[in-house]
């Protein structure tokens, strides 16, 4: 079975969370998230893809998207590892 780490925003919308999350569970995949606590990247480079939510935030930039540290490290210590292929930001 394959693993999707799914990293949001603390600022990301709710609605766009629920909706991602019941779009992936159409599939034969295990969805890994953190969910508070202490912070381990074991979850996150255990899995096969990663899909990030950024924050929803308004922009006059076309095309660009916020991105917090804890984002910004996921996508950099995936990519690493991975590469940048299995990486989608929603």
């Amino acid at each position: 079975m394959k693993k999707v780490y799914l990293g949001k925003s603390n600022m990301a919308n709710l609605d766009h969370i629920s909706t991602i999350r019941k779009e992936l569970s159409r599939f034969n995949i295990d969805i890994v998230e953190y969910i508070g606590g202490g912070y381990s990247n074991k979850p996150l480079l255990n899995s096969d893809y990663l899909i990030v939510v950024p924050a929803c935030v308004n922009s006059n930039l076309h095309g660009s998207i916020s991105l917090g540290k804890g984002l910004y490290q996921q996508i950099k210590e995936f990519g690493d590892k991975f590469g940048r292929k299995n990486i989608i930001i929603i």
